[in-house]
């Protein structure tokens, strides 16, 4: 419930002078007969903050990582699609992601989605 609430205020107040300095978007595609589909949306901010989120739909539940450069995020769905958020004002790792950087969903060890990052 205390989710639920912090994203309907807003959550932790966002310096005013901050700013969206880059929006980057991949969509991520099936690799090798794998099912599912999703999408990775990144925003870096004139403050240095930085937001990673991961939509993936029809992977079924379980443990996958992300992985964007050389940073590895897991995270476990607990149904067949999943949503996770990532913030560095929330003390979150997240990459600092560029256009044409490659997005990774692996499910034991095997890339199951795989996109490139484009500008939004």
């Amino acid at each position: 419930m205390f989710d639920a609430l912090k994203s309907m205020f807003g959550g932790r107040k966002k310096s005013i002078s901050s700013r969206k300095t880059l929006e980057l978007e991949a969509t991520l595609e099936p690799v090798a007969g794998a099912a599912g589909h999703g999408e990775a949306d990144y925003a870096a901010y004139s403050d240095g903050g930085r937001t990673l989120e991961i939509e993936l739909e029809n992977i079924g539940p379980g443990e996958v990582e992300v992985i964007i450069g050389s940073i590895a995020n897991r995270f476990t769905a607990t149904s067949a699609s999943a949503e996770f958020k990532l913030s560095t004002r929330s003390g979150n790792v997240v990459p600092e992601c560029r256009e044409g950087g490659r997005v990774d969903v692996r499910r034991s060890g095997a890339v199951i989605l795989s996109g490139t990052f484009r500008r939004d």
